[in-house]
């Protein structure tokens, strides 16, 4: 085990229950310049440390975009938890953000994004702090916690 994917398991496990909205970017793709590409042999290792992850995370829900490379990426954590993803338009920020804040502050949730959706996501869930995704970075893992109604950023790599 790396000694950044212990940390994450350490902090992980040091965040208080309302730790909910677990968010990611797909995992590297074949191609970068294939907007359908798929996940690349590095990718399907990220999405199975991904599952590591959030192996002791009583995930309710998965939510994914209509790119086969989110739903490879979110597979092995949804199997793990018998999830079936929830599919949402990468174009409808606004409506993910909308169904997210819909569910109760209890349900932790997996959502597997886009490089330009995740920080306009992260806006519309009332995070103050605007995130930069470079165009090689697959191995953030922001953590969006609701506290007193105020929801706080973290920021983690696996």
């Amino acid at each position: 085990m790396s000694g950044r994917l212990l940390a994450v398991l350490i902090l992980g496990a040091a965040l208080p229950a309302s730790a909910d909205l677990f968010i990611t970017r797909h995992a590297e793709k074949k191609s970068p310049k294939m907007d359908k590409s798929t996940l690349s042999a590095a990718g399907f290792k990220r999405a199975e440390a991904l599952k590591r992850v959030l192996a002791d995370v009583d995930l309710k829900a998965v939510y994914v975009t209509e790119y086969e490379r989110t739903r490879q990426t979110a597979a092995p954590a949804a199997a793990a938890h018998k999830l079936k993803p929830v599919e949402t338009d990468s174009n409808d920020v606004k409506g993910l953000a909308a169904a997210l804040k819909a569910l109760p502050d209890t349900a932790d949730v997996l959502v597997v994004g886009h490089s330009d959706t995740i920080p306009d996501l992260l806006v519309e869930l009332g995070v103050s702090t605007r995130a930069v995704i470079g165009s090689g970075d697959f191995d953030n893992l922001w953590i969006v916690s609701r506290r007193d109604g105020v929801p706080v950023l973290h920021r983690l790599h696996y």
